[in-house]
């Protein structure tokens, strides 16, 4: 009984599952997730437009490298719902995220090779770096709001009533992780810092997705690995590779 009564606690005490419906703008159907999307792609140009002024670069330059890479993400973010566990009561199909932050950094570097951006090339990469946890908590939400990333079943405060049970919302603690991101960022950007400095999250949020990754239930594998896994070691290895070129550009920088 005991038992019984905890499991109920616990239920009144996890995250509800809320349906957004469209919102209807006179005969056009607008959706959540989209509304999200508007909201990640304004707050990216306003917050690399000001970090552009804070630290003396160029804006309408940054402005055309995060247009850049935002052309070749949305080519990279194809329909993903086929690699993907839906079978779950409540699930949603979704689009890679991962294909999106590898069309990124393609784009990026088609930018840095024709766009000619010089000695500041690592300066303005670590603006859209700084920029990166703002715009991507806005697009969790949206994943939040349409449950895209549902988990396995669990008794967790953390957990949401999804229909069949309450489970983790991979799309919620990583939209918590982001916001917490987003503020250390602000925190340590009063100071000035380095170019490259905010470059560092590659190395660093990978592996939470990784980590997260183990929370879905019944994920399809490729040698072990979640398709999210695979992607998370890959721009691992990717951030590593960026970090190294960080000491290098400042080794020669300074003698």
């Amino acid at each position: 009984m005991a038992g019984v009564i905890d499991r109920g606690v616990w239920a009144k005490q996890m995250i509800p599952y809320l349906e957004v419906p469209p919102l209807q703008v006179g005969g056009l159907a607008v959706h959540p997730f989209g509304i999200a999307l508007c909201c990640t792609l304004l707050t990216w140009l306003a917050v690399v437009s000001s970090r552009a002024r804070r630290t003396q670069l160029d804006p309408h330059r940054v402005r055309r490298l995060l247009e850049t890479i935002l052309v070749f993400g949305v080519a990279g973010a194809v329909p993903g719902a086929w690699m993907y566990d839906t079978a779950i009561p409540g699930a949603a199909a979704r689009i890679s995220s991962f294909g999106a932050v590898f069309g990124a950094l393609a784009g990026a570097a088609i930018f840095f090779r024709f766009g000619k951006p010089g000695k500041l090339g690592l300066a303005y990469l670590d603006v859209l770096a700084y920029a990166f946890p703002f715009g991507w908590a806005w697009l969790r939400l949206g994943s939040v709001l349409v449950h895209d990333h549902p988990g396995r079943l669990t008794a967790s405060w953390l957990g949401v009533q999804f229909p069949g049970g309450a489970r983790y919302d991979l799309g919620l603690l990583e939209m918590l992780l982001s916001v917490a991101a987003a503020g250390l960022f602000v925190a340590l950007g009063r100071k000035p810092r380095a170019p490259g400095f905010f470059l560092y999250w590659m190395v660093v949020c990978a592996p939470i997705r990784v980590a997260l990754d183990s929370l879905r239930e019944n994920p399809a594998k490729v040698g072990g690995f979640t398709v999210d896994q695979w992607g998370g070691l890959a721009i691992t290895l990717a951030g590593v590779w960026v970090v190294s070129r960080v000491f290098m550009t400042r080794r020669v920088i300074h003698g």
